[in-house]
């Protein structure tokens, strides 16, 4: 048993997995550790398994804002032990990462620790034929999951409750600023069993891009700002290319340029009908629908930025719904 470890599982309807989610890490660290399940308003029956197992378990209620960060954020306060395990209720821990994760902690500068991460699709069985590929060694954040050291947390700060994305990087961060490193290394961590992607599941990802933007305006003159630039380039760059596109249109239009004008729109509708032709249109729909969203929750969160975390407890409620036994 890991008796200086607590784990803090995220969920909302992940009836199907969750209980072996509960079992992996109970197997991992022993039935007397300190176990948290923050479930975000699930309407199916994770709440109902959960509750077999010899640990807490917490609901945010449907009026809440719901986030894994928030979920995170709720989850530390029920956190005493030194160590506090990140994970989400779609991942099963692989055997051996909790006494992994504990060994490279002795490190007392190392903020947090990660482990690699095996996606399982539906159907199969588990396997490690699809690693995560994420960078190994030191990091500016650790995504997916990760075992962080509570002092740090409490130092720093723990997980920001409004923030509805990019969650890993800002936190990484404020540890960072706080004289931690952070760290990523080849051993196994945990199976990730993915979900089949739906225009229903494309829309839930593109909320998280309101992180980008709340971030973009929280940390404005930061690093983090200038890489979610680069990374997002695509979202900005066609968003920067219709606005120039429509200026140019409608200067064309002004000066009463009919014909430079026509040949515009022209070469406009060829290429679409030249990208429908090679991606199809359902392909096509997709993709400008993931654009068009992202680049909208991008404005959302440059317009509500981050509010102060103390601000949550204000705006949401949650429910204990049941704790091990003494």
């Amino acid at each position: 048993m890991i008796s200086d470890l607590s784990a803090v599982i995220i969920c909302r309807n992940e009836e199907k997995i969750i209980g072996r989610c509960i079992e992996s890490v109970l197997e991992e660290t022993g039935h007397a550790s300190e176990v948290i399940l923050v479930d975000s308003a699930s309407t199916d029956g994770t709440v109902a398994v959960a509750r077999r197992f010899p640990i807490t378990v917490v609901q945010l209620d449907g009026t809440s804002l719901l986030s894994p960060s928030a979920g995170r954020y709720i989850g530390s306060k029920f956190c005493t032990r030194d160590f506090v395990f990140f994970l989400d209720g779609d991942m099963i821990v692989c055997p051996g990462w909790a006494k992994a994760a504990r060994e490279s902690l002795h490190d007392k500068e190392l903020g947090g620790v990660a482990g690699r991460l095996y996606w399982v699709f539906p159907g199969e069985e588990l396997h490690m034929d699809s690693p995560d590929r994420l960078p190994t060694g030191s990091l500016k954040c650790l995504g997916g999951a990760a075992v962080y050291r509570r002092s740090a947390l409490q130092r720093c700060g723990t997980f920001h409750p409004f923030l509805l994305g990019e969650e890993e990087r800002e936190l990484g961060h404020r540890l960072r600023r706080g004289g931690f490193r952070l760290e990523r290394r080849e051993v196994p961590m945990a199976y990730h069993m993915a979900k089949p992607r739906t225009v229903t599941e494309i829309d839930e990802k593109a909320r998280y891009f309101t992180g980008v933007g709340q971030i973009m305006r929280a940390y404005h003159l930061n690093h983090m700002s200038w890489d979610l630039v680069k990374e997002q380039k695509v979202t900005f760059a066609w968003f920067a290319g219709t606005a120039l596109s429509a200026l140019l249109a409608l200067a064309l239009l002004v000066m009463n340029l009919y014909l430079p004008l026509a040949g515009f729109l022209l070469a406009v509708l060829l290429a679409f009908a030249l990208l429908l032709a090679v991606k199809g249109w359902k392909k096509v729909y997709l993709y400008f629908r993931g654009i068009l969203l992202s680049g909208i929750n991008i404005a959302a969160g440059l317009r509500t930025g981050l509010p102060p975390p103390v601000e949550y407890a204000k705006r949401s409620s949650y429910t204990v719904v049941s704790r091990p036994p003494e």
